[in-house]
């Protein structure tokens, strides 16, 4: 019985013995690991605006859990799940305009507007799945790169008119009306639109650098700069939406009045939606 317990036990040493060695053997690695992650940096606008605007970009922050295969020490292929929130913004210094319309009486008119500045800002929140390969050199500096396709969760579109005036002007009588405000003439100070927008699912060619810091066994953090290039306009067409002016007139006749239509410059058909991110990521990673 004693020699089946020596057997036992140096069977039981030299298993572990083995174990130890080749966790710290230099050609040792865990085949999987899982992480988390957290990001955030410049989201911007790859297209010029309608209307004269310029792009100002935006932010992007996001979280992830993440899954990478090993196929040795250096190469692995991954794929996650990132949920993030960005916005892009965009404005015109300027805003004057006029275009032709008749009123609720039928007759016609140059309708007239102006506005010290018209601000938008597009918000997008999407859950994104990237599919990579990445590649660790000795001394931990590591390279991934791949394509991401994100899903849109939620999207909206806000657009602001600062200190905006109306006017109508009449050829037929040479006389212009700055008011009254039910013929949707006048001075309406700061008017603010929000509406919800559907965008289509968004590809994109995303990288990643940066270095792998041991914290213990099988356990990293991953410090990396990545760029997130979009190659597609996630832009869906509103083509029953009036865009020729970003503000407009619409006459109600059974009501005797019109009203102010402010559009966004999102819903032009010139607009693309495609954008880029660059920022810095952080992943924590545990082996398998």
């Amino acid at each position: 019985m004693r020699k089946v317990i020596y057997a036992l036990s140096l069977f039981g040493l030299c298993f572990i013995t083995q174990k130890a060695t080749a966790q710290f053997s230099p050609y040792y690695y865990n085949k999987h690991e899982v992480g988390v992650s957290v990001q955030g940096g410049y989201l911007g606008l790859q297209n010029s605006m309608p209307y004269g605007m310029k792009s100002d970009g935006g932010t992007s922050l996001g979280v992830g859990l993440h899954y990478d295969y090993h196929l040795s020490r250096k190469f692995s292929v991954g794929i996650g799940g990132v949920y993030t929130m960005s916005n892009a913004k965009y404005q015109a210094s300027r805003l004057e305009g006029s275009t032709p319309a008749t009123d609720w009486e039928g007759e016609k008119f140059i309708f007239k507007y102006r506005a010290s500045s018209a601000n938008e800002k597009v918000m997008l929140n999407q859950v994104n799945i990237p599919l990579t390969v990445a590649y660790t050199m000795d001394n931990n500096l590591y390279f991934r790169t791949g394509v991401q396709f994100g899903l849109s969760m939620t999207s909206e579109v806000e657009t602001t008119f600062n200190q905006l005036e109306t006017e109508g002007y009449f050829p037929q009588y040479e006389v212009t009306l700055p008011f009254p405000e039910y013929s949707a003439f006048g001075s309406f100070g700061t008017q603010k639109e929000k509406r919800d927008i559907d965008v289509n699912t968004r590809i994109a060619w995303v990288g990643e650098v940066g270095y792998k810091y041991e914290l213990a066994e099988r356990q990293n953090l991953y410090f990396g700069l990545y760029f997130d290039l979009g190659l597609n306009d996630i832009k869906k067409s509103n083509k029953a939406a009036n865009t020729a002016s970003l503000v407009g007139y619409k006459p109600i006749p059974e009501e005797s009045r019109a009203e102010v239509v402010k559009n966004a410059a999102y819903h032009n058909e010139a607009y693309k939606l495609k954008s880029y991110a660059i920022g810095i990521k952080v992943k924590y990673g545990f082996g398998l």
